[in-house]
């Protein structure tokens, strides 16, 4: 009798033991938040580009874009924090607004250039803007002060968050993120437009000014401008791209 009653007790831990393995083995894993290596919004574009995927902006109202506020950059911050898996809360009586992105958290007011990061003072560049329900914020509030990324602001004009260190950056199918994990291919078109644009200006400036002629006529402009082409210019037959030219000597 003495060996069953042993007996029962030690068979109702192994059971106990073995259900609590059971169900431990049928519980789902964990699932690991897995955080962007780069995360780039422009003043130009719609759209916020996180990694190699791009979510629109202002589907609801144009106001969720970014924009320029008297030559300061203004972006939307949920999507930030949608895009970095952060917490965001705004208090409309309060007038107080939270955001939580890379263990960082920054305190803002509206209509104010008070601000606190990480409980640290700070003056922005511009007040905090409330456009149809959409937070806007000076884009220069993130320059430097994440823990795990470096954030650049380029001109007022491109916010980029990338991982601290790094430069260029892949994907799982081997894909490059962004352009030299700097710039978004849109902030850097339009920033080599207008720096090609003002070069292009200044050329042509200085052609003008050497092949006018006092009295000409506008046939002659129009053949004076063809001559210089014709002397100056080939194109280059080399490059896939159409209509790229090459100066045959630089002025």
């Amino acid at each position: 009798m003495k060996k069953r009653f042993v007996f029962i007790p030690a068979m109702i831990i192994l059971l106990v033991a073995f259900s609590t393995t059971a169900f431990s083995s049928k519980s789902p894993p964990s699932t690991e938040i897995k955080m962007p290596k780069r995360v780039a919004i422009t003043s130009s574009s719609q759209y916020i580009t996180v990694d190699n995927k791009t979510y629109e902006l202002g589907k609801d109202t144009p106001a969720g874009l970014p924009g320029m506020y008297e030559d300061v950059f203004l972006i939307p911050i949920k999507p930030i924090a949608d895009a970095f898996h952060g917490t965001y809360s705004l208090n409309t009586k309060t007038k107080e607004i939270k955001l939580v992105i890379d263990h960082v958290k920054f305190e803002f007011k509206l209509y104010s250039t008070a601000a606190k990061i990480d409980g640290k003072s700070v003056t922005l560049p511009y007040e905090v803007r409330l456009d149809q329900g959409v937070v806007k914020v000076p884009a220069k509030a993130f320059e430097g002060k994440l823990k795990n990324y470096d954030v650049l602001l380029f001109e007022e004009r491109a916010l980029v968050f990338r991982e601290k260190g790094k430069v260029d950056f892949y994907d799982e199918l081997g894909m490059k993120i962004g352009f030299s994990g700097i710039y978004d291919l849109v902030q850097l078109k339009d920033m080599r437009d207008r720096k090609q644009a003002a070069k292009i200006e200044e050329i042509a400036n200085k052609i003008v000014a050497k092949i006018n002629k006092p009295n000409m006529s506008d046939y002659e402009k129009v053949m004076a401008v063809n001559n210089y082409l014709v002397e100056n210019i080939k194109y280059d037959l080399n490059s896939s791209a159409p209509y790229l030219f090459i100066w045959k000597s630089r002025m």
